[in-house]
């Protein structure tokens, strides 16, 4: 009873001293997918907002209308330190163009009230400008000048094009709202003294928390929604080959060690030979083998390749898992191939060391069968090679089926990895960084926990 409370707190105290270190890691692999230099709202809506359309006001406020709907019109994280030239206010302009167009202006004249009149101001004389009657203008000359003002970011630049606009509409009305622009908006001369820092303050209300707890994870454009479905497909078939490659590695790890030296020597080369082919040769070779017809090995039962998609609101997970079980062993089969050889080779190591030591020896002095001595006093004392891999095989194997979930087509985490690496969905990449941490920590929590298991002297409180 004393062992399973001693056992309670370790496994407590490593839960408790996990979390800063997974929420370290959130928020690095948050702040790189804020950093990516895509725009999420035309990626998710799959629509270009670059400024360039006839009508700037309107794209804008379509932007915030999609914007509200991803929930990207709250702050990227709790607070914010930036410079007293912007407002609190800043995650709220949309495109992100615009915003860039604003604050690049706001730092050549220290102050954010007048750029943001003059933006609105320039919309307008854009949107009257290209609302002139073409026999009373220049068109093409117009088009090329409104173009430049469209992507210009710095005042001067601003003012020189619209020197230049205000040429080409003399004697018009918009001539003399162009020429007025310089008493209008008197405050965008340079102010001095500005750039001190500025903190701000945003609270739980923001898309870095609502990422992290999940809160729109039900949410058809969530990146959590995105993996967690196929994160099912992918346990299944890698926790199915780790449990399948560690009964048979420790198997034939013990049965090869200590034998002939020419038993020892073969078995040793093969499982070599078996682990050095990667995954990306197994794969397509079983696939060949047993999922294409016409080949000899072909079985009706395997079928082919390729499941169906998993609809958790339509059918059960394991309801699922079974009518795809011909389609489902192959994957598991490859991944179990390559770990089976890796852990024998590794059981082999440590029995050939324990095999050598004292007590073993004793064991054999004593009258004791070889399956007695291998079973009974070397075996528990040889898993430590084991246990010191098994910790990073979930999260290497989750890696290692964008390989086999491609071969076999298989619409787990790894297709969607690969999915969100070819379309730059950085926030479902994020993710899938955020849960290998998640699986690493836990890992190697087990790990603990089977060594302290195995050996009573691990001291629990070290």
């Amino acid at each position: 009873m004393d062992y399973l409370w001693r056992m309670f707190k370790y496994i407590l105290r490593r839960l408790i001293l996990a979390l800063p270190t997974l929420l370290i890691i959130s928020m690095i692999a948050f702040l790189m997918g804020q950093q990516a230099t895509h725009d999420p709202v035309a990626q998710l809506s799959g629509a270009p907002y670059q400024g360039t359309s006839k009508n700037p006001d309107a794209e804008a406020a379509y932007y915030l209308q999609q914007a509200v709907v991803y929930h990207l019109d709250k702050p990227a994280f709790y607070f914010n330190i930036t410079v007293d030239c912007f407002p609190d206010t800043l995650y709220k302009v949309f495109p992100p163009w615009r915003k860039d167009k604003m604050t690049a202006m706001a730092v050549q004249c220290g102050q954010w009230e007048p750029v943001a009149q003059y933006e609105k101001w320039l919309a307008d004389r854009i949107e009257e400008t290209e609302a002139l009657p073409d026999s009373t203008i220049n068109r093409t000359a117009l088009n090329k000048i409104i173009a430049s003002l469209k992507t210009e970011t710095a005042i001067t630049g601003c003012d020189t094009l619209l020197a230049q606009l205000a040429d080409q509409v003399k004697n018009t009305p918009m001539q003399t709202r162009i020429n007025e622009r310089a008493a209008l908006f008197p405050a965008l001369q340079p102010k001095d003294g500005w750039g001190m820092p500025a903190f701000h303050w945003y609270g739980f209300s923001n898309q870095y928390n609502d990422w992290l707890t999940g809160r729109y994870a039900k949410e058809q454009f969530s990146p959590w929604k995105k993996i967690i479905y196929p994160l099912r497909v992918t346990l299944f078939i890698n926790i199915a080959a780790i449990l399948l490659s560690l009964m048979l590695g420790v198997f034939t790890g013990v049965m090869i060690s200590g034998r002939k030296k020419k038993v020892d020597l073969i078995g040793k080369r093969m499982l070599v030979i078996i682990y050095v082919i990667p995954v990306l040769v197994i794969g397509p070779l079983l696939r060949y083998l047993f999922a294409t017809k016409g080949i000899a090995l072909y079985t009706p039962w395997i079928g082919g390749v390729g499941t169906s998609n998993y609809d958790p609101e339509a059918q059960q997970f394991w309801w699922w898992a079974f009518q795809n079980k011909g389609r489902l062993f192959l994957p598991v089969l490859t991944l179990t191939i390559h770990l089976w050889a890796l852990l024998a080779l590794q059981m082999r190591t440590g029995m050939m060391g324990v095999l050598q030591l004292d007590f073993i020896r004793t064991a054999r002095a004593k009258g004791m069968s070889e399956r007695q001595v291998r079973w009974g006093h070397a075996f528990k004392n040889a898993l430590f090679p084991i246990i010191t891999i098994l910790g990073g095989l979930i999260p290497f194997a989750v890696g290692g089926s964008v390989i086999v979930e491609a071969v076999f087509n298989i619409n787990g985490l790894g297709h969607s990895i690969l999915e969100a690496f070819l379309s730059n969905d950085h926030s479902v990449l994020m993710s899938v960084v955020m849960l290998s941490a998640l699986l690493t920590i836990t890992g190697n929590l087990v790990s603990d926990i089977l060594f302290a298991w195995i050996d009573p002297r691990v001291k629990l409180e070290k």
